[in-house]
């Protein structure tokens, strides 16, 4: 990625010179002698084909939409792989990504890893409606507690029924935990 950011930086167009050639497009016109066929050469010809104004709108464009990979510390962390993203699918690989609840900022890189590792193995649909049902049962479990909490410790007590009411909830709770675990393991078992 870093070395893409490089070259769009590299590529200066001037709308008034049609045949003016920065270094990338030495860079594509050498490769292009040693390999005519190169996907790489084949797709840069097409960017070519635009006028001055048009190339110079893409690659701002292309600039701004790659303007976080300019941030120092964001250049280090893609500048080496430590993930090996094109090994994964070759063994069994979990692989854990944590994001901000709070802000969106990064998470390209997230679903940039995404795209890179479904690329390389089979997709594995994962239905969440189990979990969804499971988050919702564990919020009326939590809801239902602070409610026989705060009676408690208004009134003093609380009432038996309350209390077997939590109980059921819970049990409610578990069992479709227990299952949604034992599928999960079978996942990890693939």
């Amino acid at each position: 990625m870093n070395t893409l950011v490089d070259m769009i930086s590299g590529m200066e167009v001037k709308e008034d010179d049609e045949d003016f050639m920065n270094a990338v497009d030495y860079m594509f016109s050498g490769l292009e002698k040693r390999k005519p066929d190169c996907f790489a050469v084949k797709q840069y010809k097409k960017y070519k084909l635009a006028s001055g104004k048009t190339a110079k709108s893409i690659l701002i464009s292309c600039g701004a939409r790659l303007a976080p990979f300019d941030i120092p510390q964001l250049r280090e962390i893609m500048s080496y792989d430590e993930l090996e993203l094109d090994r994964i699918g070759d063994r069994k690989t979990a692989v854990f990504f944590i994001i901000s609840d709070t802000t969106q900022t990064y998470n390209f890189l997230v679903a940039l890893a995404f795209s890179q590792m479904t690329g390389n193995m089979d997709v594995l649909h994962v239905d969440l409606s189990p979990v969804r049902e499971l988050v919702s049962l564990q919020r009326r479990c939590s809801n239902n507690l602070n409610q026989v909490a705060i009676q408690a410790n208004t009134y003093g007590g609380i009432y038996p029924e309350e209390i077997a009411s939590l109980q059921r909830d819970y049990a409610a709770l578990w069992e479709p935990l227990a299952d949604l675990l034992k599928k999960l393991a079978a996942v990890v078992e693939l």
